[in-house]
């Protein structure tokens, strides 16, 4: 998802080609905004990306590692200029009861392997906070494979804000969660100061 004109956000571990055993090359990287059928709409290629440091892209179900997965692909052409582009909320722990009671409601949004043709939206998606013990917002929207990398979004009066990236899931025998990294993890390397400012 478009985060800034030039600049997309997605899952570290959607970069990386775990039969090769190593990352794609920036070359092999590209963006699609949109797609009108088979056809993709809009598109741009990847002059450069960069993950979170600490992101071991062979460990990735791990917990501890999940809180660094995330990408950000910058592109040869500004596609947010002609087809918008979404604000990000820098959501820290502390932070998110004070923004649940502002939004009106949360959404997942991707492209999965049910739809690969169209964009999924989950409006029913419930965000619960953080875990208690890992830097990850925890929630339940439904997922399916090829859901990594696309946003988790509160919907504020301002209009909606991505709060986090999806990662992964988690399960007991009898119970499951969906693990998003939190846009604090990115935000400062997306360009923004910490008040906001690109």
């Amino acid at each position: 998802v478009l985060v800034t004109p030039s600049l997309v956000l997605t899952a570290a571990h959607c970069l990386y080609y775990p039969a090769g055993r190593d990352w794609y090359p920036v070359q092999a990287v590209g963006f699609s905004a949109g797609r009108l059928g088979d056809a993709p709409q809009l598109q741009a290629k990847a002059v450069d990306y960069r993950t979170g440091a600490a992101f071991d892209p062979n460990d990735k179900t791990q917990v501890k590692n999940m809180t660094y997965d995330w990408g950000l692909i910058t592109l040869d052409r500004p596609l947010g200029e002609e087809v918008g582009y979404f604000g990000v909320a820098n959501l820290e722990r502390d932070g998110f009861a004070a923004l649940r009671e502002r939004a009106t409601g949360f959404v997942r949004a991707g492209y999965n392997s049910v739809n690969l043709k169209s964009a999924a939206l989950d409006w029913s998606c419930a965000v619960d906070g953080f875990f208690q013990d890992w830097e990850l917002i925890q929630h339940r929207c439904p997922i399916q494979l090829g859901d990594s990398g696309g946003p988790i979004l509160a919907l504020l009066p301002e209009g909606p804000a991505i709060i986090g990236v999806q990662s992964g899931r988690l399960a007991t025998r009898t119970n499951w969660w969906g693990t998003a990294v939190p846009a604090s993890a990115f935000y400062q390397s997306i360009g923004f100061t910490k008040s906001g400012q690109l």
